[in-house]
């Protein structure tokens, strides 16, 4: 449980410097299959939506997840109370969740959209 914290840890600390955003309050939890990681992503402006990616690691070769769920992908927002959920059920089941570690990677800072209005 250590390594997977310490990697989480690292994936976000790395790829937070870069954007100038913080994760804080990191939690991991295993129940059963799924794998639940916790986080704040601080972010004092509501203008930025950021790209989170998961990653298992087997062997020292990283795999994106395409089925981690919650606070993952495109368009996620700062604040508080993250989640994502990844289900090895779904996603390499012939390992063991014993021989995978994990990563998670902010990867960029992206300008919200704002929402234009018809001029009539």
């Amino acid at each position: 449980m250590k390594r997977l914290l310490w990697i989480f840890l690292v994936g976000i600390i790395i790829g937070s410097n870069a954007y100038g955003q913080k994760a804080d309050n990191i939690k991991i939890e295993i129940e059963g299959e799924k794998v639940k990681f916790y986080y704040d992503l601080v972010d004092t402006s509501d203008q930025f939506t950021y790209s989170v990616r998961f990653y298992c690691i087997i062997n020292n070769y990283a795999y994106l997840s395409y089925h981690a769920t919650g606070d993952v992908g495109k368009l996620v927002t700062g604040g508080k109370d993250k989640l994502i959920v990844w289900d090895h059920n779904k996603e390499l089941s012939q390992y063991s969740l014993n021989e995978m570690d994990f990563e998670v990677k902010l990867l960029s800072r992206h300008l919200k959209r704002k929402e234009v209005t018809s001029i009539q």
